[in-house]
């Protein structure tokens, strides 16, 4: 009874900075496009029925494009051009005859001061000098053949599928692959290995860009990689999770999200759906925040980590109601086998049981915010918002010195 009091008390006091609501949005963090590059920021707002919500932006920039999906979904996409560099604040209303909105803020940033490079899986070929009228051919094969990036270039990404490649050079900067403007690149899955600061950003990574399902890890950051940063991506098993109607069509198919193993590594803005685990943390310093988690199989969040901070991230839709197999499945799930889980940040993140009642194999026994196993050292979790039907909406077993 004492658990489910919490959970009560913890959601009635939370409050939102962004956003002035009557039924919730998923947070939107600020963010950011390069000149010449593109990038979707995809959102959520939920309230008692979907099909009844309008979704709208009402000051879009003349390069930006805003599309209602239904069901409370929508997606914007930014495509700036050198005149559009600046910043700029971006209204979302949602309407169901009461209106909630929020404003994020949308910087316009220039080409940083290096090389740029064109990657074309239709029309390139490795021997070109990968300029954009002869493009190198997937980003796989730039990595395979060696190419000579250097910080601050940028390699900007054309449609078609890269395959599933291995970015595996360690830069004394950040160095930047980008979808191109007008584009719409896709990984089958994406691996980092001896790699460090690389940001990528505006990718689909999914098996179906084979035109197939696939298990294990869609992205892998390895423990010898360092501030990697994946941001305004869309990961997802299959785009559509209706086609996964058994709990076996879940284990055939569905891999997991992003496992980080490295340090220091950002992960934002990305639209992450239709996995089994969605992100799990291991390392240290990482940064998750404003991602969108919809539609997963096992456990939203895993985080191992220390050092970490999980902010404004959205949770919600736990499916495969398998616990007498021995998952029990978790928004966000922490334990420790070796010493304690120290310096963790839990702050605006929304965790839902269930948004859309019409999904098969919804799970009944969904858990929030838990560390059931070792003890959770230093931690601040407030301002998150919980809506499940479990008594453990906030455990932390073996809690020392927390801040709730």
């Amino acid at each position: 009874m004492k658990a489910l009091q919490l959970l009560l008390i913890f959601c009635l006091n939370i409050t939102f900075a962004q956003a002035q609501e009557t039924f919730p949005i998923s947070p939107i963090g600020p963010q950011r496009v390069f000149v010449g590059a593109k990038i979707t920021v995809t959102l959520s707002a939920v309230n008692n029925n979907l099909a009844n919500i309008s979704l709208q932006s009402i000051d879009l920039p003349s390069f930006g494009h805003f599309q209602d999906l239904g069901k409370g979904f929508g997606k914007f996409t930014f495509e700036p051009n050198p005149a559009d560099i600046g910043t700029y604040l971006v209204t979302l209303q949602a309407n169901a005859s009461t209106l909630s909105k929020t404003t994020f803020q949308l910087v316009v940033e220039d080409l940083p001061n290096g090389n740029q490079y064109y990657v074309d899986p239709i029309n390139g070929n490795n021997n070109n000098p990968g300029t954009s009228a002869a493009p190198w051919k997937t980003l796989k094969e730039v990595f395979e053949t060696g190419k000579n990036i250097k910080e601050n270039d940028v390699l900007f990404l054309r449609t078609g599928n890269h395959k599933d490649p291995v970015v595996n050079q360690l830069e004394t900067g950040k160095t930047y692959i980008l979808a191109e403007k007008g584009a719409s690149p896709m990984f089958e899955k994406l691996n980092f290995y001896l790699a460090k600061n690389w940001v990528l950003s505006g990718v689909q990574i999914s098996p179906e860009a084979n035109n197939t399902t696939s298990k294990g890890n869609y992205v892998r950051i390895q423990p010898n990689c360092s501030n990697i940063t994946i941001e305004n991506c869309e990961i997802f098993g299959t785009s559509d999770v209706m086609n996964w109607t058994t709990v076996q069509d879940w284990y055939d198919h569905a891999g997991d999200g992003i496992l980080i193993e490295g340090l220091d590594c950002t992960i934002r803005n990305n639209y992450i759906h239709n996995i089994y685990f969605g992100l799990t943390a291991k390392g240290s310093g990482h940064e998750v925040t404003f991602n969108l988690m919809d539609n997963y199989g096992a456990d939203g969040f895993r985080g191992l980590g220390n050092n970490c901070k999980y902010l404004y991230n959205r949770i919600q839709n736990a499916l495969v109601d398998d616990y007498a197999t021995g998952n029990h499945d978790d928004g966000f799930q922490s334990w420790a086998s070796n010493g304690p889980v120290k310096d963790v940040v839990l702050k605006g993140n929304q965790i839902f049981s269930h948004t859309d009642p019409s999904l098969p194999l919804k799970t009944s026994i969904l858990q929030g915010l838990v560390n059931f196993d070792g003890f959770s050292e230093n931690w601040v979790v407030e301002d998150n918002l919980i809506a499940i039907d479990h008594p453990h909406g906030l455990t932390l077993l073996g809690a020392k010195i927390a801040k709730l």
